[in-house]
């Protein structure tokens, strides 16, 4: 069994959306035992607003078919984080969308 590449931003992508709150569970920590696991994202995440997808690529990084495919396919919001930035932006919307729709 081999395990998946880790881009060398997702540590810090991973530490941003800690520090807001969100929960992180790394999969591409998990080896990829079965081949229809090839286009799984990199992170589950647990918010208020629920569960999601992070694929975490790099600046240049590119989506390959088999990721691009589990996104289309996959009920659950999934989202590519190029940066620090983009992991605390998502987790901001999410978490002001949540408190919207428990506020009205």
């Amino acid at each position: 069994m081999t395990t998946r590449r880790v881009d060398s931003n997702q540590a810090e992508i991973v530490q941003a959306l800690r520090a807001c709150g969100v929960w992180v569970l790394d999969l591409s920590a998990l080896p990829k035992a079965d081949p229809r696991a090839a286009g799984v994202a990199d992170l589950l995440c647990v918010d208020l607003g629920g569960a999601w997808f992070a694929e975490v690529k790099t600046a240049d990084g590119r989506l390959r078919d088999e990721q691009r495919l589990f996104a289309a396919e996959c009920p659950l919001p999934t989202y590519t984080l190029r940066s620090e930035e983009d992991a605390v932006d998502v987790a901001t919307r999410r978490r002001n969308r949540a408190i919207e729709r428990r506020l009205f």
